[in-house]
């Protein structure tokens, strides 16, 4: 019986021994499946830490075989990673991509994802398994396939186990996402109209050729796995940045020259000189204001030139207000 992927890991760090251990017959782990000789109770590992009881690959055993105790520990060490400066703890198991086959061992963050992409593409000479880590919050290692010799094989992506597909679809989301598209645009299927400016003929290619897997296991963890080229993205916004500064000074110069024909043109728009502010007009009687003098009464009769005259200033002067009260006309008469 083929031992589990925690159970080759335990194996090539050593094997340390676990709290609580017990050396039982070869018996399968109630996480794993996998045949071993040490283990602990399955009561005791339950009451520690377990809060994934429906992951059990053996439910019907009860026990715990050391190598996923030691695993799913908080305080064992991952190879490679020692804790950062000023701290006493490195990361855990589930915090990292652990890849096997045959002896050799390698780990990886989620920033590490070309790291992770050449241990799978490459032809395995040997027994192999990936134990991937998305959120690094899961435990994949106990439920990692182990596959046989060869490229072709299953992998443990957080929680899902996936069969390797056709790397072509990767190689295409390299290309697109250098092109200028992003990763959220290629998983939905809809792209914004930056993208359609940009890289349409990639993206159309793209399109027809691998929208039939949009929602597949597949799909999900290539785009994961791809990742831009970042020199020829450098590339073509620096020669991006150059156009548009070029398209500018066109424009500046356009501007310039439609402002020579005009006379002078103060303006990067080409307009001419803003025309000078006019005046507003003020009529001022000579001499200045005069003080206010008292309000006469406010029946008091106006002459015509008061009721119809002119501005302020013209030659026909108003009779002087009625001094005093005087009997009117009822017919407006004089």
């Amino acid at each position: 019986m083929t031992r589990s992927a925690s159970q080759l890991l335990h194996a090539h760090v050593g094997a340390p021994s676990v709290e609580g251990e017990q050396t039982i017959p070869e018996t399968p782990c109630w996480n794993c499946a996998g045949p071993y000789t040490r283990a602990v109770p399955l009561a005791g590992f339950i009451k520690v830490s377990l809060t994934d009881q429906n992951t059990a690959r053996a439910p019907r055993s009860d026990w715990v075989c050391s190598a996923c105790v030691y695993v799913r520990a908080r305080f064992s060490p991952v190879p490679g990673r020692p804790p950062k400066e000023g701290k006493t703890q490195g990361g855990r198991f589930c915090n990292y991509t652990h890849m096997m086959c045959g002896n050799e061992y390698e780990n990886a963050s989620k920033g590490e994802k070309p790291r992770i992409l050449a241990f799978l593409r490459k032809p395995h000479a040997s027994t192999w398994f990936a134990a991937i880590a998305d959120s690094g919050q899961k435990h994949t290692l106990p439920y990692a396939p182990v596959n046989p010799p060869g490229v072709a094989g299953r992998v443990r992506f957080d929680e899902a186990t996936i069969q390797i597909g056709d790397w072509a679809i990767v190689d295409d989301m390299i290309a697109l996402l250098t092109a200028g598209a992003t990763k959220e645009e290629i998983e939905r299927g809809q792209y914004e109209p930056r993208a359609w400016t940009i890289c349409r003929e990639e993206l159309q290619a793209f399109e027809a050729t691998h929208a039939p897997q949009r929602g597949s296991a597949w799909f999900r963890i290539a785009l994961w796995l791809s990742q831009r080229d970042e020199e020829t993205v450098q590339a073509r916004m620096s020669a991006e940045k150059d156009m548009k500064a070029a398209k500018a000074a066109e424009e500046k110069l356009r501007g310039k020259a439609q402002g020579r024909g005009r006379g002078a043109a103060p303006h990067d728009d080409g307009r001419g000189a803003d025309p000078p502010a006019r005046a507003v007009p003020v009529d001022v009687p000579e001499g200045g204001a005069e003080a206010l003098g008292s309000d006469p009464d406010a029946h008091a009769e106006r002459g015509e030139a008061q009721r119809y005259g002119g501005r302020v200033g013209d030659a026909a002067a108003a009779r002087p207000a009625t001094p005093g009260p005087e009997q009117l006309s009822l017919f407006g008469g004089t």
